[in-house]
């Protein structure tokens, strides 16, 4: 974080007052308070920190954490889950829980239960509770998906659940078990044992024709992120020659008019008053077990604050 508040500031010294920049909330918090004294505009590839851009100079190409939980629960019914073990940090179950609580039950789905266990410890010391909860309401007809709210990777999920019968033949769910999504829909497979949802990229020909440019110099393939670097670029080059100015302050309203028509890379690109993207895509990523465990999108949902 200082070293990008270093780069940001000295740049700034030199008359640069527009950026895309601070792909983390910890390096938009370091430089908020200089950002906005200064009416220094920076559009944000990749923070998602829900109150990280109220009423200041930061907008977000990313979706915020707090819309990832009911887009989440809309995905899951449409793949198929009607009932959910919840399972979580206390913190997180309190942040994220109740937004996708209430929109999976609207929806018709039913959480089972909740299990939650304080920050300090790990989330395999709730498991023993998690296997009692899913014999008591197993049902041959019907599956249960265990929500994990908790930032633990793919293979560490496998390896804690493996001496559990029940957990190790559930479907895990977790936000934080993917992050590196293609565009390329695969289909349902019965093999799956982990799902996690992640924002990605629209195709297009033009997201077609920048993504072989991209893998051709830097010899991986274009994700989300890559993607919301290149609409950043874009609206704020655009937004510059519409408004016949770099003024930043007059440059803020052009951004929010200009977004709203633009169709870039992922996809339409609104913001909403605060400045944070109010239209996107979120896919729904499997990891399959054929031979190598693999991730491939499963579905997806173009979500909307209308």
């Amino acid at each position: 974080p200082a070293r990008v508040y270093e780069l940001v500031e000295a740049q700034w010294r030199q008359g640069v007052d527009i950026f895309v920049a601070g792909g983390y909330h910890s390096q938009l918090t370091a430089m908020s308070s200089f950002l906005n004294d200064n009416e220094i505009l920076v559009l944000s590839p990749s923070s998602t920190y829900v109150d990280m851009n109220l009423d200041d100079y930061i907008y977000r190409m990313s979706p915020n954490d707090s819309v990832y939980a009911p887009t989440l629960a809309l995905l899951l019914k449409d793949y198929g889950y009607d009932r959910i073990l919840l399972l979580g940090r206390e913190s997180l179950v309190i942040r994220e829980g109740d937004p996708f609580s209430n929109v999976y039950e609207a929806l018709g789905g039913e959480v089972i239960d909740i299990v939650t266990y304080p920050w300090e410890v790990e989330f395999n010391t709730s498991l023993d509770q998690a296997e009692v909860i899913l014999g008591s309401n197993y049902d041959s007809g019907s599956d249960i998906g265990i929500l994990l709210l908790d930032y633990v990777q793919a293979d560490e999920i496998l390896r804690a659940s493996e001496p559990y019968s029940r957990l190790s033949n559930a479907t895990w769910i977790n936000i934080d078990a993917y992050r590196y999504p293609s565009m390329n829909i695969v289909p349902y497979s019965t093999d799956v044992k982990l799902l996690s949802p992640s924002p990605v990229l629209v195709p297009s020909e033009k997201t077609q024709v920048i993504g072989e440019m991209f893998e051709n110099r830097f010899d991986e393939e274009l994700d989300f992120v890559d993607g919301c670097v290149y609409d950043s670029c874009m609206l704020l080059g655009l937004s510059i020659i519409e408004l016949d100015s770099t003024n930043s302050s007059l440059l803020r309203d052009e951004l929010l008019n200009f977004a709203a028509s633009y169709v870039g890379l992922t996809g339409p690109c609104g913001f909403d008053d605060n400045g944070d993207r109010d239209v996107f895509r979120m896919g729904l990523f499997a990891q399959c077990f054929d031979g190598i465990p693999e991730w491939n999108m499963v579905d997806y949902y173009d979500y909307s604050f209308d």
